[in-house]
């Protein structure tokens, strides 16, 4: 018999998809995949090899700890063969001390920690098509608002081309998806013009528009979707630029 439930809040929206994700991420092996999704990084940011210093020591300390743990009785071939393309530099003492600490050292990271220590970036993440790892500027919730967003504008895209009639939605989330959509992702844009382009739109007929602009740009930033900056102009005035957080 289940038990009760009366009397319980419902669970947000969030924590309820925080959990399908855990539940799915159970039934995989995730050290495998973040194994793949490591080396994806590494050779995006350094190339094939990686480079003799600290930092390309600590990210080769890294990813064989995950292969020590992920790959079994094949873990020794595996290490060698990474070591072997990707610190071609290492000597065979070095090497040999390296897989040593691997094999001791720390795996369990939630994906945000482990984000923070390779430094990824939302920006990144994104082109990179990595799931496994958090990233330091866009965390865990601000990650599933997103997702949500992105899922929301394919699904009005879709009933776009299909000719259908998408659902009526309120005035608030078309000024939100207005901002977002006028924004860039690989470069910044001047408020401003951004204002120029939606205040135009029904959604924003209203005596002072430029207040509603600055409004949805606010709720787009909490909601994970914009980010926004303050830099000095030409004139050397300040100038507020925003970019979207997703492509």
């Amino acid at each position: 018999m289940k038990p009760s439930t009366m009397g319980k809040a419902p669970e947000p929206p969030v924590e309820k998809q925080r959990k399908r994700l855990k539940a799915r991420k159970r039934k995989g092996n995730i050290p495998s995949l973040i194994v793949m999704q490591l080396m994806r990084l590494f050779k995006f940011r350094y190339g094939p090899v990686l480079p003799d210093d600290d930092a390309g020591r600590e990210d080769a300390l890294l990813l064989l700890a995950f292969i020590a743990v992920s790959a079994g009785a094949d873990a020794e071939r595996r290490m060698d063969n990474f070591l072997e393309v990707s610190c071609p530099w290492m000597t065979s003492v070095e090497a040999a001390k390296l897989k040593q600490a691997a094999c001791s050292a720390r795996t369990r990271y939630k994906a945000d920690e482990l984000g923070r220590i390779v430094n990824l970036t939302m920006e990144d993440r994104m082109r990179l098509k990595i799931t496994s790892i958090g990233a330091v500027d866009c965390d865990a919730d601000q990650r599933i608002v997103a997702a949500r967003e992105r899922k929301a504008q394919k699904e009005r895209l879709r009933r776009k081309l299909k000719g259908e009639n998408s659902k009526p939605s309120d005035i608030w989330a078309d000024r939100v998806r207005l901002v977002t959509e006028a924004a860039p992702f690989e470069t910044s844009r001047a408020m401003k013009n951004v204002i120029e382009d939606v205040a135009r739109h029904k959604a924003f007929d209203l005596k002072s528009p430029k207040q509603a602009v600055h409004e949805a740009v606010r709720e787009a930033e909490r909601r994970g979707l914009l980010r926004t900056e303050i830099k000095i102009g030409p004139r050397k005035l300040p100038t507020l630029l925003i970019r979207r957080t997703w492509p």
